[in-house]
């Protein structure tokens, strides 16, 4: 009997977890309210088909550069001739 689940423990439990741990570290509680706020007012004020487009566009592009930084400076560092000749 000890070992039987109530139904609904499973969720309750989630739900202490989640808490505890927001509890605890308060500034995860205040980052997250933080977030859905700034969040809410950018998109509550905005047209958003045109500000998304507009953001995601800036956001791939930024992105696309900086990840592509450690693969230009390792090919400028590279010299031809090792290559080539596989010296």
């Amino acid at each position: 009997m000890a070992n039987r689940i109530r139904h609904g423990s499973k969720k309750r439990m989630y739900w202490r977890m989640v808490s505890s741990s927001l509890i605890r570290r308060a500034s995860r509680l205040i980052i997250a309210v933080l977030a859905i706020a700034i969040g809410a007012t950018i998109l509550s004020g905005l047209d958003i088909a045109r500000m998304v487009i507009l953001i995601v566009a800036v956001i791939l592009f930024f992105v696309t550069v900086l990840g592509s930084i450690p693969a230009i400076r390792y090919l400028t560092a590279l010299k031809p001739t090792e290559v080539l000749h596989g010296k």
